[in-house]
């Protein structure tokens, strides 16, 4: 399915808005991440025919985590990610701490858990294209009640949570070469480059290969659906693990039980232990 050219122009006029203000840059998907260095991945077409996400071959979401040390990864915030309009907890509780600008560990908390934005994409890995006999060991050991939903020589269909500002490179390179690098025939492989260390010294470049082939990925295989994929939580559960967690220190900042409203739809209900894929999400977010 090709690109909705349309979006990607109103989320790269949206996205050059946000970084030029200086903005932070039970699914069976696996999370990606760069390796230092070149990595050449090939990013997969829109997920879906369905709208809103219909010619998308992303999915913008905003997160929280380091809200307790029992949930390691990521919980999705769905008062800032589209399509989800629940009250957030976590981001009324970002606000009050904020009001209390003469102490700096309540502005670096609101700072460690504010909403963070990323960008969710099915890749392939070309250095790592197809699962594998050791993939299927692997999946049966993490997941020993679960049937495993691929095959050793399957294409290996990776989610790849995107910062905004590689994102950002990435439609560079669609809108300057006005090219689907998407199209399973006619696309375009890309090369991330990652150097440096740490939050602050890490860089990325991203190179398209000006030469299209054609992937291995075919229109029958199954692409992971990326409205699924993320961790979402009640706000009263949100509000008991914020005051088990690191709103310990500051109950009476906290909203009520009564103040969250339920989710529309829970995903993903489960604590996530070193090697779920919340955890390699928060590290993919942290890159």
């Amino acid at each position: 399915m090709a690109i909705d050219m349309s979006k990607v122009q109103q989320l790269k006029t949206r996205l050059t808005q946000e970084l030029s203000r200086g903005g932070s840059g039970g699914l069976s998907a696996k999370f990606w991440r760069p390796d230092d260095g070149d990595n050449s991945i090939r990013i997969m077409p829109a997920w879906t025919t369905e709208e809103p996400f219909a010619g998308q071959f992303w999915r913008e979401v905003s997160q929280h985590w380091g809200l307790s040390e029992d949930q390691k990864g990521p919980v999705i915030c769905q008062q800032q990610t589209p399509g989800l309009d629940e009250a957030c907890p976590v981001c009324a509780f970002v606000e009050e701490l904020k009001k209390d600008k003469n102490s700096a560990k309540s502005i670096e908390l609101a700072k460690e858990i504010r909403a963070k934005k990323a960008y969710l994409l099915n890749i392939v890995d070309n250095s790592d294209p197809m699962y594998t006999a050791k993939d299927v060991a692997e999946y049966k050991k993490l997941r020993p009640d679960n049937d495993v939903p691929f095959e050793a020589g399957n294409p290996k269909i990776q989610v790849y949570a995107c910062p905004k500002t590689i994102f950002d490179m990435i439609l560079n390179c669609i809108m300057t070469n006005d090219a689907d690098i998407t199209d399973l025939q006619k696309g375009n492989d890309l090369t991330i480059n990652k150097t440096g260390k740490g939050i602050q010294g890490t860089r990325y470049a991203v190179t398209p290969k000006l030469k299209s082939t054609a992937s291995d990925v075919s229109v029958s295989d199954t692409l992971p659906a990326l409205d699924r994929v993320g961790y979402v939580m009640s706000g009263p559960d949100l509000i008991s693990m914020l005051t088990d967690g690191v709103g310990g220190d500051y109950t009476a900042l906290l909203p009520s039980d009564t103040a969250a409203a339920p989710p529309s739809k829970v995903v993903n209900r489960h604590k996530a232990s070193d090697d779920d894929l919340e955890t390699q999400m928060s590290r993919a977010l942290r890159a």
